[in-house]
């Protein structure tokens, strides 16, 4: 992937976490001295990402990009040839202090508050740096889905569905949809922006409704031809005591 801003929409166990810490090893490693930021809905899940992904891609390769001495931290690492990895908090008002950022990985990118999201953003101004963002999706709200749905916005979009991938097999499939409704698995497995599961009314549903009349008419519907009517005004007398 060479494309400087990437959306991967991928269904569950498919390998997102994997390509994101691919990328952030290529960076680390071939264009030093380069600083990647680890972004995920909550810290741990940052963490869970730097660890248990990351890491085991790394060792085969230590002694070619060795860390410094006392940097091999659980939260960041730096390495020897002037490369960083951190893992930033889940709180928009403490991660504004970082600039000229390499690359910005937003794993589980549609559960990341739009708050986080915006304040990340133009830490990639000065260095050009690029961004990927990996997520199943989840729901028709927040920034990944208004950014996968406005093709006007320049990123490079990935659909990865369940049965793009040869970890799921079609028994396997099956047995999903059966144990947890169609609904649930479009969205886990299909990559479907689905309502919100558990919603009442489908989002264009309420969105129909206000759009379908005008106000006046709205007014007309409930009064009468006559629309809404006067204020019944009672003037106010002073009581005497």
């Amino acid at each position: 992937m060479t494309t400087q801003s990437i959306l991967l929409l991928c269904a569950r166990q498919c390998g997102k976490s994997e390509t994101d810490a691919a990328l952030v090893l290529l960076t680390v490693m071939l264009t030093p001295p380069a600083l990647v930021l680890l972004v995920g809905p909550t810290e741990r899940q940052g963490l869970e990402l730097l660890a248990y992904k990351l890491m085991p891609m790394y060792e085969p390769w230590r002694d070619l990009c060795p860390m410094k001495k006392g940097k091999d931290k659980v939260v960041s690492k730096e390495f020897v040839n002037g490369s960083r990895i951190v893992v930033i908090p889940d709180r928009e008002g403490t991660v504004r202090s970082y600039s000229k950022v390499n690359l910005i990985v937003l794993d589980e990118a549609s559960r990341i508050t739009d708050q986080l999201y915006r304040a990340v953003r133009p830490m990639l101004s000065i260095s050009r740096g690029r961004i990927i963002a990996s997520s199943t999706a989840y729901g028709q709200r927040g920034w990944f889905y208004e950014e996968w749905q406005d093709k006007a916005r320049a990123w490079g979009r990935y659909d990865v569905k369940g049965t793009d991938c040869r970890r799921h097999s079609k028994k396997f499939l099956a047995a999903e949809r059966l144990h947890h409704g169609a609904r649930w698995y479009s969205q886990e497995y299909e990559n479907d922006f689905t309502a919100a599961i558990g919603a009442v009314f489908a989002k264009e549903d309420i969105e129909g409704a206000f759009n379908r009349v005008s106000e006046e008419e709205a007014w007309t519907d409930l009064f009468g031809p006559g629309g809404m009517p006067e204020p019944n005004i009672v003037e106010a007398k002073t009581i005497e005591m």
